[in-house]
């Protein structure tokens, strides 16, 4: 189990991969890609729960720690990256991935497959990685707020 542990970086990076990847073919071929619903629900679907089951099983485990520890310094400006799951963040990841799965499903079987679905899908992907990414990283909201300073 420790190497699922060492690969929980995919958490937050399977649901944004698939929806820039997504998003990409959705650029180029635009009227192909709103006729294939189906394969893209199913590959975002696969994504999230992907992120989901690594979670549920990082708590199964009792795994916690740091992920990810990375820094770099680009244009004067100290962009850092750290992730860590702990078991508050695997229940948390668990709890809107599973609620994130429910809504695509709902979704799938309720809405009208015409030319937005595919937009609405890969947006609802693509949120839910940066969703899973702000769980497990404490240095996302620091970054973006502590480069400021009130003087």
């Amino acid at each position: 189990m420790h190497s699922l542990f060492e690969a929980s970086w995919l958490i937050p990076a399977s649901p944004l991969a698939i929806s820039v990847f997504i998003a990409l073919l959705l650029l180029l071929f635009n009227r192909t890609m709103n006729r294939l619903s189906k394969p893209v629900t199913f590959l975002s679907i696969i994504s999230i729960l992907t992120s989901t089951l690594i979670s549920l099983f990082l708590l199964l485990s009792h795994e916690s720690g740091i992920v990810l520890d990375w820094q770099a310094d680009v244009l004067n400006q100290s962009l850092k990256l750290h992730l860590a799951v702990d078991k508050s963040s695997e229940v948390a990841l668990i709890t809107v991935g599973l609620i994130v799965i429910l809504l695509l499903t709902t979704s799938y079987f309720r809405l009208p497959r015409k030319t937005g679905y595919v937009r609405y899908v890969t947006l609802v992907s693509f949120a839910s990685g940066l969703i899973f990414l702000s769980l497990i990283s404490s240095d996302i909201p620091q970054s973006l707020i502590g480069g400021f300073s009130l003087q």
